[in-house]
Order: C-alpha cells, then structure tokens, then sequence
C-alpha cells in the first residue's frame, strides 16, 4: 500500500454489507476498460472491532456473478458483536461513503445512537440480509431500551421472511416469542418504539407473517387471535390501531374461510371501535397521523368481507393484499400459502 496521492483510481468498493451469517461482502468493480491490477485487491484488509477486541482480517477474492469481484471477509469467531469495521485500501481503490458511514457505527451501543442509525426504514443500511445481521447482532446484545430490542426483532422477522430461508425464518420466529414474553415489563409510551402496547401489536403481526412464510397454519392462526385479544384495555388506541386493523382484516378472511359468520360479525364492529378509539386518542404527528387511514380503509374492508356472498379465490388475495408487510414476489408468496393453508 501507499500514500502516493498521484496514483489513478482503478477500482471502486461500490456496495457491500453483511449475510445473515456475519460474512462482509464488498462488491468491488474496475474504473477502467481493462480489469486493472488485481493485486491491488488482494491488499485490502479490515479491522473487526467490538467492544473488548480488535482483529485484522484478510479478504477471498472471487469474481461477481454480475460484474467486478467480490471481497469476503470472515467474521473471526472471537468477535460476538460487530461494532465497527475499518477498511484499509490501496489510494488505487475508492470506497462508497454510505457503505463507509454505516461500517463505522454497525452496531448502536445506546438509544440515541440506535435512534440514529436503526429506528427509523430510511436510516437502515443495505440489503434484507444485512439489515437481518444487524437486527439480531441488536436483539442479542444492545443494551439500551427493552422496546428498541422488541423492534430490532420485528425487523429481523420480517427481513427473516423477505430472504425466504427456512432457518432464519425459524431463528427470527424464536426472537419475536421472546420479545414477545418480555413486553408486559415494557411500559406504556408516546414513542411508538418504546412502548410496551405498540410493540406487543408489531411482533404479533410479524409473528403472522412468519408463520404463513413457514405455512403453519396453527401458528398462523394463534397469532392472529392473540392480536384479537388486544382489542380492549389498551391505554391509547392512536398508534397500535394502524397494526391492529392490519390484523383484524387477515382474521377476517381466515373467519370468512371458515364460515364463522357471527365472529365476522363482531370483528366488524370491534374494528369500527377500535377506528373511534384511535381517532379519539390521537394527537398530531403527520406520519402517525396518516396512518389512520390504514385503520379507516380496513373498517371498509372487513365489512365487505362480511357482506360477501360467495367470494372467490381472486376476492381473498384481494383483501389480503394489502394487509401483508411486504411486497413483490415475497407478497405473492404470501398470498399464494393463505390460499394452500386454507384450501381455497
């Protein structure tokens, strides 16, 4: 390696991130028409820090099935929790900012710097499987707020189900019924991440869609009935109501399935109260605010659902679409095992 600050750029660390596993992957292209000097990769190298140790760690070099090479870089097994990662290159070799800021605070040690850096969808670096590693490196070891962790798990659940492996799937199902066990130590708060209600509402829903991921059915359905049971006591419905309604409409179609008319019937009823409640507890917060509608929209649908006469497979696809958290060929996924579960 050198300082020269004369020599051309010939290559560019243009992405990278973690696999669920822990592997760091950059994925590296030439700058120029001609491979370049791939000597100059096999250079490279990275501090793996946590918060008692720091190791260096050599790279395999291999080709992208796209284009360029990829640089794998093996988490050493000392290192339980990846807190930062430094890259030393060759001034032959540009490195992507976004991918440099996220290496250096990967893992949040408090609440202002999990608020920074994880709280938030758009402050969440990179692929479903990085967010996954990072999500779990959380719900493993960060130390700050109970209801943080909580909704470190949601995202490991559904990023869990995005990537569609049967093992994750499994690994981030057993985070979520942590969690979940360990929300009546959670209180009530304004932030919808800290409170104990709100959170109890999301790992619930997520646990759903893992579980139609995994096509149990019984799992599936407990789910679905334990959100059913949150429906009154609640200490503000504002916030929850959105994931609630998410819920209460999924539960609609499995009582349509099942010909349970009466219990259609007060789900009906239950999710029109459940919208006054949120419009009665509710105070202005654009984002949050916006949300209503999600519940109001669903209050339409389960009655549709309920008037229904004989609905077809093409009807429950329709109502459900729009309830599942996610999208793409994972939504259709989705779709098609409510539809084999249920034996539409």
């Amino acid at each position: 390696m050198t300082n020269s600050t004369t020599e051309k750029l010939e290559f560019e660390i243009h992405s990278g991130g973690f696999s669920p596993s822990g592997t760091l992957i950059l994925n590296i292209r030439s700058l120029l028409n001609e491979p370049g000097d791939l000597s100059v990769l096999k250079d490279i190298y990275c501090n793996f820090s946590s918060e008692s140790d720091c190791l260096t760690v050599k790279p395999r070099i291999a080709r992208n099935p796209k284009d360029g090479w990829r640089a794998y870089f093996e988490t050493p097994e000392v290192i339980k929790c990846i807190h930062r990662v430094e890259i030393f290159k060759s001034n032959m070799i540009s490195l992507n900012k976004e991918l440099e800021n996220f290496l250096k605070m990967i893992f949040p040690q408090n609440d202002s710097e999990f608020e920074m850096v994880f709280l938030r969808q758009i402050n969440r670096y990179g692929s479903s499987q990085n967010k996954f590693f990072v999500s779990k490196q959380i719900c493993l070891n960060f130390k700050g707020n109970l209801g943080f962790r909580a909704s470190a798990a949601i995202v490991m659940g559904y990023k869990a189900v995005e990537i569609g492996d049967i093992n994750l799937q499994q690994e981030a199902l057993n985070q979520v019924d942590y969690y979940i066990s360990r929300m009546p130590e959670c209180e009530f708060h304004q932030h919808p991440r800290m409170s104990g209600e709100q959170n109890l509402v999301s790992l619930l829903c997520v646990r759903f869609h893992l579980a139609l991921s995994l096509m149990n059915k019984d799992e599936f359905i407990s789910s679905l009935y334990s959100v059913e049971q949150l429906k009154v006591g609640l200490k503000s419905y504002f916030t929850p109501a959105h994931t609630l309604s998410i819920c209460f409409s999924i539960l609609a179609i499995l009582l349509k399935i099942q010909g349970k008319n009466d219990e259609l019937q007060i789900l009906a009823s239950d999710v029109l109260i459940l919208f006054k409640n949120s419009v009665a507890d509710c105070y202005f917060t654009p984002v949050l605010f916006g949300e209503l509608e999600v519940c109001h929209r669903n209050v339409i649908l389960i009655n549709e659902i309920l008037q229904s006469k004989r609905p077809k497979k093409s009807d429950y696809t329709k109502w459900a679409s729009p309830n599942l958290r996610v999208n793409g060929p994972v939504k259709e996924r989705l779709l098609n095992n409510l539809i084999e579960i249920n034996g539409i």
